[in-house]
């Protein structure tokens, strides 16, 4: 049974509890290098995405993996007063929210998937912490929820076939380590229906190409083709294969969310994005219409997509629109497991765009925050590591 089937719906409510506009929209603030994540697909050589397949295996990057992470102790503490601190290298940021309404806590880490301007001393990784956290045992048996008393939300490839993906950053050390990491519970799930962490990235099973191409002369699929699979989440068209695909699994999950403003202000967008590019240059090639329309230039907007924004560049709307569809899952998955401790370790643009809509949305409000959570692009000298309290994880 494919693990992404252990889902199970739950009875979440995600009737946003505020139904406004937000007004605290962030300015539009230019992407840097760090956005640069895996949403590739099946299109040539660019095809390459942060996956737990193809990886190098950890023991090939350097120290060997620790499977038992010392949270006890650690060196003096750096900005924390009282108590012992953790260091853990391979994040630039970490953001803790609580709903007090349902005591859901969730625990945000920062990805900078580029940045190897790790912790200068007791290097303990990201995937050290997710792995000793996950062997504390839940107290509350969950349905298709694992054992432990996390559930880990994960900006890694949610998709049918690995067999023609590649790996982008293939030579960093936290991403070597953690793909070693993510692909053990990924074999418990599938093997022993114990699912402890879950992956959200279906970007690359919603569009037929990728938006990273610097040459699009040999995509010659239609823009209806290629957009086929968005519009089939939204109603804007059908799928004749859809059959058990990831995609009628998304569309089934989402069906149960119809009722809600996040799932609302999405679809306003995909069908503004359809009348705009789609419709009436459906029976175009990609190739003939990035000629016309191709030059890349994207911005995040935080909010999206329950921000308004001026429709103006095919790729920077469909990039949000990509991204939106995987946070929205995210959020349906973080507020499904309500018994858990959520445990996201994401891209810091992902991260930062889950955290606002939680926290006007949601009823979520920040209790903890350290390390790189905003403004990354005016920061100097980002670290990959960041000091908490042991105390934090109990």
């Amino acid at each position: 049974m494919p693990f992404y089937k252990l889902v199970r719906k739950g009875d979440m409510d995600l009737r946003a509890n505020k139904v406004g506009r937000v007004n605290k929209v962030g300015s539009a603030n230019k992407v840097g290098s760090a956005n640069k994540v895996g949403s590739a697909n099946k299109v040539g050589s660019a095809n390459k995405v942060r996956s737990a397949n193809k990886v190098r295996s950890a023991n090939k990057v350097g120290s060997a993996n620790k499977s038992d992470m010392d949270l006890r102790a650690n060196s003096a503490d750096k900005g924390h007063t009282g108590g012992q601190v953790v260091n853990i290298a391979g994040v630039i940021g970490l953001t803790v929210l609580l709903n007090k309404k349902t005591n859901n806590k969730i625990f945000l880490f920062y990805d900078d998937h580029e940045n190897i301007n790790y912790c200068p001393s007791s290097q303990q990784f990201i995937s050290d912490l997710l792995n000793t956290l996950l062997s504390t045992k839940s107290n509350v048996e969950v349905k298709g929820g694992g054992d432990s008393k996390y559930m880990l939300i994960l900006e890694e490839p949610f998709i049918d076939n690995h067999g023609n993906i590649g790996v982008l950053w293939d030579d960093v050390k936290h991403l070597c380590l953690f793909r070693d990491f993510y692909s053990k519970i990924i074999r418990k799930c599938s093997n022993e229906n114990v699912c402890n962490g879950f992956p959200v990235d279906m970007r690359i099973a919603l569009l037929d190409f990728s938006l990273y191409l610097s040459d699009y002369s040999s995509i010659t699929i239609t823009l209806s083709e290629s957009f086929s699979k968005i519009a089939f989440l939204f109603d804007l068209g059908t799928m004749e294969e859809a059959g058990e695909s990831v995609i009628a699994f998304i569309k089934n999950v989402f069906s149960n969310y119809t009722h809600t403003f996040h799932y609302r202000q999405l679809k306003k967008k995909v069908e503004a994005f359809y009348n705009k590019f789609i419709k009436s240059n459906g029976n175009m090639k990609v190739c003939d219409f990035v000629g016309s329309n191709g030059h890349w230039d994207m911005f995040f907007v935080c909010g999206y997509p329950f921000t308004d924004d001026n429709i103006s560049n095919f790729f920077d709307e469909l990039d949000k629109i990509l991204s939106a569809i995987m946070e929205f899952y995210m959020i349906i998955l973080i507020n499904i497991f309500k018994e858990k401790q959520k445990i996201v370790y994401a891209g810091y643009y992902h991260c930062k765009n889950v955290k606002h809509i939680l926290t006007s949305y949601y009823d979520y409000e920040q209790i903890y925050n350290t390390g790189i959570t905003d403004n990354v692009e005016t920061s100097e000298n980002v670290c990959s590591c960041i000091n908490v309290p042991a105390t934090l994880f109990n």
